[in-house]
């Protein structure tokens, strides 16, 4: 049987501890040294015995404490690197195979970062190419359209919609749709909605007539955004005239 360094060492250090402690018993019961001379040797194992002490604690600090806290100081210089580390801990040391495994732990580290780099990287392509094309669909769009987060806040919307709502303001992004549409009108039917769907789980649609500041009526429509979890993103406003016509036919950019 192959015996490691530490078990030699506490195999060592528990014999020398009953050598001295079976000497010692042997001495009181049959030595006939005087009083004086016991003192004399029991001081003189108690030195031999704090000696072996140091030593046991110096090679310990030596091999065992001070790669380990190398060891932790280079892990925490993994977590701040992306490329490859290799573990360096002085030899001989009483770690066994850690840095072996803190090698391989930071090998997989590293390529779960790359590959989270990747994935974010094709999910931020993916999103660019549907935004393109919910670009291309606004552009078309003679209804005005705008998407609202459950907070009111506008986070698309396209240049029909501008138009329709140039009497009371100025669209833009992260504003609340409430500055356009006085007396929580929006606000009050999302969250007739909201309830609705939350009791029944069916997504209902409801239509309202707002008139502007110059007297023009504006048909809305209002649709809620739920996720595969069933939970509400948000909601769409679609916006027309309310006497049918259209009064967006001009080809503009969308404003998103």
């Amino acid at each position: 049987m192959k015996y490691s360094t530490p078990q030699l060492s506490a195999f060592a250090l528990g014999l020398a501890l009953a050598v001295v402690f079976g000497f010692n018993a042997w001495l009181l019961l049959s030595t006939t040294l005087s009083t004086e001379g016991l003192v004399l040797i029991m001081l003189g194992e108690l030195l031999l015995l704090l000696s072996m002490v140091w030593v046991v604690y110096a090679l310990l600090q030596a091999r065992l404490f001070q790669p380990m806290h190398l060891l932790k100081d280079q892990f925490k210089l993994l977590t701040h690197t992306d490329a490859e580390y290799e573990f360096q801990v002085p030899d001989p040391h009483l770690l066994g195979d850690l840095p072996v495994i803190a090698r391989d732990l930071g090998q997989a580290l590293v390529r779960e970062r790359h590959q989270t780099a990747l994935a974010i990287d094709a999910a931020t392509a993916n999103i660019d190419r549907r935004k393109a094309r919910l670009e291309a669909i606004l552009h078309d769009l003679t209804e005005g359209v705008i998407v609202c987060s459950p907070d009111h806040q506008i986070i698309l919307f396209n240049q029909a919609a501008s138009f329709l709502l140039r009497a009371t303001g100025t669209l833009s992004l992260h504003r609340k749709i409430d500055t356009f549409f006085a007396g929580g009108l929006v606000e009050q039917h999302f969250n007739d909605l909201l309830h609705s769907y939350e009791r029944t789980a069916k997504r209902d649609v409801v239509e309202f007539i707002y008139q502007g500041n110059d007297a023009e009526k504006i048909r809305l429509r209002m649709n809620l955004i739920v996720d595969p979890e069933h939970l509400c993103n948000g909601y769409v406003l679609t916006l027309s005239s309310h006497d049918g016509i259209s009064v967006f036919t001009g080809c503009y950019q969308p404003s998103v």
